[in-house]
């Protein structure tokens, strides 16, 4: 499969830029995204993967949408989040293409999930593609991370045998954001009531009934909801 480095670019409609992955300089014909008369020019980059495992966040593309912030967007696009490039993929044509021009994306949704771009602009460190949980200020967002074990020599008999690498999973983190330039990492359960200011009691309360765990995005989201609703009802 051939895969290439697109840049995304709008002004009036959306027109595709690609830029060369590798030092290959075999020229082809980059697809228009998501429509458009241009004939701009990718680089071919022949991918070769001796490494175990994956470094996607799911194997298989899955339609989704990529909202720009110019209010258009691109509908019915098949997605994939490379988590250990920290880059979003989509395929148009039977070719994959690295989406650019990040700062013109709002939101992309994938399967049910949303996901943001931070340019690391904020009062944190985080940068980069982060999944978000609740629909308002204040959510929870999800930082994943991939790494990359080492190849190993193992002996057997008059034999060695070389291990690959690997690509492993990291432990997500995990951030209260409260605005776009306000967000802090969840320490524990206890430090995000803490980050929430009010009525700690009765998330504490609640945090304990449904033993919320602080390294579940989804818990962690779920607590930011029940704040929502005791905020409203104190």
């Amino acid at each position: 499969m051939k895969i290439y480095i697109a840049w995304i670019f709008s002004l009036v409609s959306l027109t595709s830029f690609a830029q060369t992955l590798s030092t290959s300089r075999s020229p082809v014909a980059a697809p228009a995204f998501p429509e458009s008369d241009s004939s701009q020019t990718g680089y071919q980059y022949n991918h070769v993967d001796s490494i175990r495992g994956s470094r996607f966040l799911y194997d298989d593309f899955i339609t989704g949408t990529i909202y720009f912030t110019d209010n258009t967007k691109a509908a019915d696009l098949p997605l994939r989040l490379n988590i250990y490039h920290d880059e979003f993929q989509y395929m148009k044509n039977n070719s994959v293409y690295v989406l650019g021009a990040l700062n013109r994306v709002g939101k992309i949704t994938m399967g049910g999930e949303e996901f943001i771009y931070l340019d690391g602009s904020s009062n944190s460190d985080l940068s980069g593609f982060v999944k978000i949980w609740n629909a308002q200020f204040p959510t929870i967002v999800t930082k994943m991370s991939m790494g990359l074990s080492a190849s190993a020599t193992i002996r057997e008999g008059s034999y060695n045998y070389t291990i690959p690498p690997r690509f492993e999973r990291k432990d997500d983190q995990h951030y209260l954001m409260r605005s776009e330039n306000n967000i802090v990492e969840i320490k524990s359960v206890r430090h995000l009531i803490y980050l929430l200011c009010y009525y700690s009691s009765k998330l504490e309360e609640f945090a304990k009934k449904e033993k919320i765990s602080s390294s579940s995005g989804a818990e962690l989201a779920w607590l930011v909801e029940h704040y929502r609703k005791v905020e409203l009802h104190p």
